[in-house]
């Protein structure tokens, strides 16, 4: 506080303000008044940013859900101005586009659920925490999909929605009746003959009327609302001295009368949580859930043991009348699925130049799928190894110990990053490190010069199968969720679309943080034949066989094994019924005799099914060493 905002326009009390939000508390009524900064904040401080922002023409949210959740409307408009402004676009962060990330992820803690049981007990909200609470556990299994039992919990109490609302939104406290008899010092008229004394020792007078209400508040005299004394049975004709009441309050007010403390972050942690947005408690959010996913087999929610979570679309702010979204990880498809009634202009932006001498190696004969690199042993229950793979890292090795002045990185899935652990404290090795976790890491990525790209980015299969059901879970038509695991080729082409996106988005933001487009020099080296626009079908990309880099010995040589072999293969494609049986023995490198055969079989314009591509690869490059590869000659 000494020398406030020298990070520029953020909060100085940020621990409090973002414990109290998390509770749905409003830090701008609660703290920010009593905040020794209060006056500087509201000219250039935290609370300057909403007046700052209504004169940017572009607002540009790092918050995912800042325009598309109900629960942030009360900013958008403090931000946006006017409802009639047309000019203003909203831009969402690219980082923040992919599918969980859009979807507005509902959380309600077994905590809460509990806290309404508790502070609601023999209530409508009391017994409906103890409904959900009995319909999650009878399940007993973790991630597991209690919708159906759910979805009859919200019916049974469907009758008691006004109430349960009320009290979601309201804290409920305890009060003793107590005569406190107040007249005004200047009228000499009566202004309160009762008062509430709560548990906590503070007492709140009950005015007669509106005018005694604001009479006793200049006076200095705490009061309960008028809106909260029409929510209890503390009316004047009905008061009992040193009967309980039970009170529900707005957490604001609770605050300001001294019922809940919140001097410190802990204390903040302990308070009980309300939903703030009159439109937008949890029971909306269920409502919600169940009206847009009609079959439990499809619906987005799983509990955790902790937490019960589900998904909802976004619901795009009625302010916002423009909205940027830059992302790698929706099709055009899935985007007008996630926002069926807007619409909605895509714009395919041209690929940035790489600098020069930038080239990319993808080896075009590894699956698409992470079975290629990894098995599943189900005898030890462990993930392992493939020889392919480990031909991967035995040259990754080998490449880092021969050139110890060239800066290698890798990234790979954490299966594989397990066995390259003492890799990342060489010298010249600038980083090790998982896909999805490098995307959000602040790693300088640019000062390696060979990039390794090893295996596929992971995820849960039940993560795949979530995105899907976010998706596509209201279509008429269920989502078929067979596949195979380790292969991820999925019989529902919906659930395949979204896991190549996926796939897609990942490899395409990795390789984008490694500046090809700013630094010259650079090798990427991707070990798996996934398609990525604008990357692959590139010219400085080159397609290889694991045989070609063997053959090469290391990266230097290696697209000159791909010219040579690239060679062979067209020449090979140009042999005809009429080619001479030299030129034969020499484009294929195989013998007199099987010359002849082939010969005779291009009558059908085709090199016969016997001469395999494997086999032409190691005769072609026999040829170019004048001696047969190891391989060849065992």
């Amino acid at each position: 506080m000494a020398n406030p905002f020298q990070h520029g326009n953020v909060c100085e009390d940020v621990e409090r303000c973002s414990a109290l939000e998390k509770k749905s508390g409003n830090a701008d009524e609660s703290i920010c008044p009593q905040c020794s900064v209060y006056t500087e904040c509201q000219e250039h401080g935290y609370l300057s940013q909403p007046r700052a922002l209504q004169q940017a023409h572009a607002k540009i949210s790092a918050v995912g859900h800042l325009f598309l959740e109900p629960r942030f409307s009360q900013i958008v408009e403090s931000i946006l101005g006017a409802t009639d402004e047309q000019e203003h676009i909203c831009i969402i962060d690219e980082r923040k586009t992919s599918i969980e990330d859009l979807f507005l992820e509902c959380v309600i803690p077994k905590e809460v659920m509990q806290e309404w049981h508790t502070n609601w007990q023999g209530q409508a909200l009391g017994n409906f925490a103890v409904a959900v609470m009995n319909a999650i556990e009878a399940r007993g299994e973790l991630y597991s999909n209690p919708i159906g039992l759910v979805r009859t919990a919200v019916e049974a109490f469907k009758q008691h929605e006004d109430e349960i609302i009320q009290q979601m939104r309201y804290i409920n406290v305890l009060g003793k009746i107590v005569k406190r008899k107040v007249v005004d010092t200047e009228t000499g008229m009566e202004l309160s003959c009762y008062a509430i004394q709560f548990q906590c020792g503070t007492t709140a007078h009950i005015p007669l009327d509106a005018n005694a209400e604001d009479r006793l508040r200049k006076m200095g005299l705490q009061t309960l609302s008028r809106e909260t004394l029409s929510r209890t049975s503390a009316t004047k004709t009905e008061l009992t001295t040193h009967e309980q009441v039970s009170i529900p309050i707005r957490m604001t007010e609770a605050i300001a009368l001294g019922i809940l403390d919140i001097q410190t972050e802990e204390q903040i942690e302990a308070l009980p949580t309300v939903c703030s947005h009159l439109e937008w408690t949890y029971w909306h959010q269920l409502r919600h859930f169940f009206a847009h996913y009609p079959r439990d087999a499809d619906a987005p929610m799983q509990w955790s043991d902790r937490y019960l979570t589900f998904w909802l679309p976004p619901k795009l702010h009625p302010n916002v009348k423009r909205l940027l979204l830059t992302t790698t990880f929706f099709t055009e498809q899935q985007c007008r699925k996630l926002f069926p009634d807007e619409d909605i202009e895509v714009i395919r932006l041209e690929p940035t130049a790489w600098g020069h001498d930038n080239r990319l190696f993808q080896i075009r004969t590894s699956s698409k799928s992470e079975s290629e690199t990894l098995n599943y042993n189900s005898n030890t229950n462990n993930m392992e190894l493939t020889i392919v793979a480990e031909r991967y890292l035995l040259a990754i090795r080998a490449e880092i110990e021969r050139k110890p002045d060239v800066n290698h990185a890798i990234v790979s899935n954490k299966k594989i990053l397990n066995k390259l652990t003492d890799l990342a404290a060489k010298p010249n090795v600038c980083f090790v490190e998982n896909y999805k976790a490098f995307l959000h890491k602040d790693i300088d990525a640019e000062s390696s010069q060979v990039i390794w790209l090893v295996g596929m980015p992971q995820w849960a299969q039940r993560s795949i199968w979530y995105h899907a059901q976010m998706l596509f879970g209201n279509d008429e038509k269920p989502l078929n969720y067979d596949g195979e695991l380790w292969t991820h080729d999925y019989q529902d082409a919906r659930i395949q679309a979204v896991y190549n996106q996926k796939v897609v988005g990942v490899l395409t933001q990795v390789i984008g943080r490694l500046g090809l487009n700013r630094s010259t020099g650079k090798t990427v080296m991707l070990l798996n034949n996934f398609e990525l626009p604008d990357i692959t079908d590139r010219p400085q990309t080159l397609l290889f066989d694991w045989a070609d880099y063997e053959i090469a010995g290391d990266l230097d040589k290696l697209e000159e094994a791909i010219r040579t072999r690239e060679r062979f293969e067209s020449e090979r494609d140009s042999l005809t019924a009429e080619s001479s049986r030299k030129e034969v023995e020499r484009i294929l490198g195989c013998s007199s005799r099987h010359a002849n055969r082939v010969i005779q079989k291009l009558g059908g314009g085709k090199i016969p099914a016997s001469v395999s591509e494997n086999r032409f690869f190691l005769f072609c490059h026999s040829v170019v060493r004048k001696q047969p590869p190891p391989s060849l000659q065992q």
